[in-house]
């Protein structure tokens, strides 16, 4: 799972992910960005994931966590997804704004 993956840093670590063989679910605000991401990865021959998601918003942050729809999609259990399973909270953190987009969420 990597958050601000429309661009910039955010990119350019999910297509690394990609190229390294890992099917990833991208997050960030711009769906249009991320539907660009995505083309990249799947020409990689790897599966990927939109999760349009503002950090900032605590739903949705939930949303972005849950275990089951990024699994079926993708057919994975991501560390941060497991970890909220397991202890009732997660932390999500922007790929792009580093601790400015660091959020405690707690668990449903």
């Amino acid at each position: 799972m990597v958050t601000g993956a429309g661009r910039g840093i955010g990119a350019s670590i999910a297509v690394k992910f990609a190229q390294a063989g890992a099917d990833v679910a991208l997050a960030a605000r711009s769906v249009s960005q991320l539907e660009e991401v995505k083309a990249r990865i799947e020409k990689l021959g790897r599966k990927a994931l939109v999760i349009p998601t503002d950090m900032s918003d605590r739903d949705q942050v939930l949303h972005l966590v849950d275990t089951d729809m990024i699994s079926e999609a993708i057919g994975t259990d991501p560390g941060i997804a497991g970890q909220a399973r397991q202890s009732g909270a997660a932390e999500a953190v922007d790929a792009c704004g580093g601790l400015r987009g660091s959020r405690a969420v707690p668990g449903k």
